[in-house]
């Protein structure tokens, strides 16, 4: 599923996966996503950023019922042209073959300052509360 949506950019795939009223949490912080929501989050990540591969390094549980992955997204910033890599952890929940609750959290942070995109130190900035610019 993880290569079809982010690698592929196969949106339509994903209603092989989730179900259609499934619950989307952590890819925009605070928000739970339709599935709509986050086929149009993805598409919206592919006009900043090319993913090239992804690796599942970790994985724990079974289907049916609660899955953990760490994952590992080697990825170009279009902005940049520089690759650097982004690590999630995506936690689901399956039932009839389909995922109906859906959770990750991403390290966005370290792939904004790999690439470029932001300043080498604006982790430590955002710490001290110190404005980017």
């Amino acid at each position: 599923m993880l290569h079809a949506v982010w690698v592929e950019q196969d949106y339509a795939k994903m209603a092989r996966y989730f179900s259609p009223d499934a619950a989307i949490h952590g890819v925009i912080p605070g928000m739970q996503m339709t599935l709509a929501d986050y086929a149009e989050a993805a598409a919206q990540v592919a006009r900043l950023a090319q993913v090239h591969r992804i690796d599942i390094r970790d994985f724990a549980g079974q289907a049916p019922g609660p899955l953990a992955a760490r994952v590992m997204l080697d990825m170009t910033a279009l902005a940049t042209k520089a690759s650097a890599p982004m690590e999630a952890a995506v936690f689901c929940k399956i039932e009839d073959e389909l995922i109906v609750e859906y959770h990750v959290v991403l390290d966005l942070m370290t792939f904004l300052e790999q690439s470029g995109l932001v300043a080498e130190d604006a982790r430590m900035l955002f710490l001290t509360g110190s404005p980017l610019a």
